[in-house]
Formats: structure tokens, C-alpha cells, sequence
């Protein structure tokens, strides 16, 4: 189901099992996942299904350095379908090395290892149409024999590496239907999250 927040009565209390912020790839990614489950879901989306130069304002602020970064609220999208509604669908996993310490990286060194996220992405793959999960040319490009760079020998930079593009999806217009049909999965349009609350863990 699809409701305004603004249609709300005050005082009004909606209750779930589970509240997911933000209606982007990930809010809409974990939506899809949780649709036709036992749980009860809410997914809080800042926006509408359009544009709004108000809500779009909540993201202004100040950059540190505007050599280097744009403004904030150039690139990220408040609405439903998140920043995916303006991307370009370029796409690479970590590599091996991120997840590991590395003298120069300061609090360099995950928890985990590329092999724990690699179902993960996956997955990620087909809610953003990218084909198979493949990002190195011998396995993406079976029989090319020709180098990606002639001459290059480098120890320290890969060159047997792709960036997979998606077509761009936009997940605001390709899971809409089905998350408005759900019957265990509503979804709150131009409702901000204010606070969190903790309490007791979900069980």
C-alpha cells in the first residue's frame, strides 16, 4: 500500500515490525526482501514520486572543500527511488584489499573478508539488472585474449579489472507496482524521520 504522510491525523501511531528509512536502492532493495514475509513493513520516504525543490532542500549544507566535493544536495535525491532516480548505474564491489589492514589507510582492516559480501552482491546484481557477477575481464570476457592495457606491468595496479553498468535502473519505477500491491509492505511517502527511540531488540 502507498499513503501520504501528511494524510495522517495528528497523533496518529502506525505500527510495524519492521521500519525501513529511506526509499532508495537500499530501502527498496530491503522492502522487495521482506515483501510476501510474516513482517509487517514500513518504508519512510522523505519525498513523493516527483521531485520537490522543498524536500531536495533538506539535503543543502556546506562541503569542506568545493574543489573537490559537490554540494550535497546535487547528487543525492530525496524521493521515491532515492539517488537511483539520477544515476548513471556504474558498479564495482570492494576489492580483496579493502577489507584488509593496510599500513597506510588509517583504521584500515574489516571484520570480514570479500568472500562474506560476494552472495550479497550477487544478489544486488539482479535488483539492479546487471547481468552475472563478474568484474574481472577473464571472467567477463571469456576468450579476449588482448591485455585491457598493452604494456602494462605494473605490480601495485590491476589492470584485469571491469566496472559493470546497470541500464540505469531506477528503482522507483521498477519495483513501484509490485511494492504497492504488497499486502505486508506499506509505503509512507514525505514522512521525515525525526528520532529514533531504542528500545527492547526485535525478536
Amino acid at each position: 500500500m502507498l499513503f501520504d504522510a501528511r494524510s495522517i491525523p495528528r497523533g496518529h501511531r502506525i505500527e510495524c515490525d519492521i521500519c525501513i528509512i529511506g526509499a532508495g536502492a537500499a530501502g527498496i532493495t530491503l522492502a522487495q526482501e521482506f515483501n510476501g514475509s510474516g513482517h509487517k513493513v514500513l518504508l519512510l520516504e522523505s519525498g513523493g514520486l516527483k521531485d520537490s525543490t522543498a524536500t531536495q532542500g533538506l539535503y543543502a549544507g556546506q562541503v569542506l572543500d568545493p574543489r573537490h566535493h559537490a554540494p550535497l544536495d546535487r547528487y543525492r535525491v530525496r524521493r521515491f527511488g532515492g539517488t537511483t532516480t539520477v544515476w548513471g548505474g556504474c558498479c564495482a564491489p570492494f576489492d580483496v584489499m579493502d577489507f584488509q589492514v593496510r599500513a597506510h589507510v588509517p583504521h584500515s582492516g574489516w571484520p570480514i573478508d570479500k568472500s562474506d559480501l560476494d552472495p550479497f552482491y550477487a544478489r544486488a546484481h539482479v535488483y539492479c539488472e546487471l547481468g552475472s557477477y563478474a568484474y574481472d575481464t577473464s571472467a567477463a570476457l571469456p576468450g579476449e585474449a588482448a591485455p585491457t592495457i598493452p604494456g602494462m606491468t605494473a605490480r601495485d595496479v590491476a589492470s584485469d579489472k571491469l566496472w559493470l553498468f546497470s541500464p540505469p535502473t531506477d528503482f522507483g519505477k521498477s519495483y513501484l507496482s509490485v511494492l504497492r500491491k504488497s499486502r505486508n509492505v506499506d509505503v509512507c511517502l514525505h514522512g521525515n524521520a525525526l528520532k529514533l527511540i531504542a528500545g527492547p531488540p526485535y525478536r
